[in-house]
């Protein structure tokens, strides 16, 4: 089996684990569980367990994500862009699965969904914060 890596618009409509997805906004609504990928300065995985704002019924979604880097307080005060991997799963997130996930390779804008990512992960998106495009990778049938 192989992994199949495209670049698609952030507001084409993308199926995930048998269900249709409006975009990246969609994507976005369905997330229960945030963590950052980098542990916390005190050794942790910072973890929320917000609710999605919208559910879609059958599929639980992670957002595993870093604030883009910021140098001054001009930056803390203007900057809300932030790199984002979404994980999708027919059963919810334990904080093991996260912890696992967040470890993955992302030596890149914090890019865990690309070439050589871990089938397990599969399916997965990320957006680099901007721009109108998101890489989705989903296992090969």
């Amino acid at each position: 089996m192989g992994i199949l890596i495209s670049e698609v618009p952030v507001n084409k409509r993308i199926e995930i684990l048998g269900r249709m997805f409006n975009g990246l906004r969609e994507i976005r609504n369905a997330v229960e569980v945030r963590a950052r990928v980098e542990n916390s300065i005190f050794g942790g995985r910072s973890i929320w367990r917000t609710g999605p704002r919208k559910e879609i019924p059958g599929i639980h979604v992670l957002e595993l994500y870093e604030p883009y880097p910021c140098f001054d307080s001009e930056d803390y005060a203007s900057e809300n862009r932030q790199y984002s991997n979404f994980f999708f799963s027919e059963k919810p997130f334990t904080d093991a699965d996260i912890n696992r996930l967040a470890k993955l390779d992302h030596r890149c804008n914090y890019r865990i969904v690309k070439a050589g990512i871990q089938e397990s992960a599969l399916p997965a998106v990320y957006y680099v914060g901007e721009g109108n495009m998101m890489t989705v990778a989903y296992p090969e049938p």
